[in-house]
């Protein structure tokens, strides 16, 4: 399963400034290594990616549980501590984890039944929430929102940090 595409990397503006700033050597480094990338063929380029993204989501997912379990103690502090929502994020993380493996061993063209897994995915994440938190269903949905939207932020800059270094010094 292919999960990037794209055409060309490149390094400049400010992060190249900033990076040359503090490690001159590393710079040079990375220039290389993207260099290295740039002339690689795509299909192989595409697959190397793949399979460093694929490799790392574990790691990355797994990074994430203390992130999410404070953002979710700093929004429902007042009646949990934070080993309740570090259990809740492993429970959640675990959820996901199945999910993704039955979407890896699934089918590989998307279609309903991708839809219905999501479908459960997404209902008993939903379930677990309410049971651990309680509350109304506009009250969980007010304070479910900008945890996922934290949670996906933060998942997307782990993974494209990973993906980063990877290349960079792997």
């Amino acid at each position: 399963m292919m999960i990037f595409n794209y055409t060309n990397i490149s390094f400049s503006g400010d992060f190249g400034v900033w990076l040359d700033s503090i490690a001159p050597n590393l710079k040079h480094i990375v220039e290389s290594r993207i260099k290295a990338t740039n002339e690689m063929p795509r299909r192989e380029l595409a697959v190397r990616i793949n399979a460093f993204a694929v490799k790392y989501i574990p790691i990355g997912l797994f990074c994430l549980v203390p992130v999410l379990a404070f953002f979710l103690k700093m929004l429902w502090g007042w009646r949990r501590r934070y080993a309740d929502h570090f259990v809740f994020t492993l429970h959640a993380q675990a959820t996901v984890f199945l999910f993704l493996a039955i979407f890896h061993f699934g089918p590989k063209e998307l279609g309903a039944y991708h839809c219905v897994v999501a479908a459960i995915m997404l209902w008993t994440l939903w379930r677990a929430f309410a049971y651990v938190y309680g509350g109304g269903v506009l009250k969980r949905l007010a304070l479910l929102v900008p945890t996922v939207a934290v949670y996906f932020f933060a998942l997307i800059l782990v993974l494209l940090s990973l993906v980063f270094f990877g290349f960079a010094f792997g």
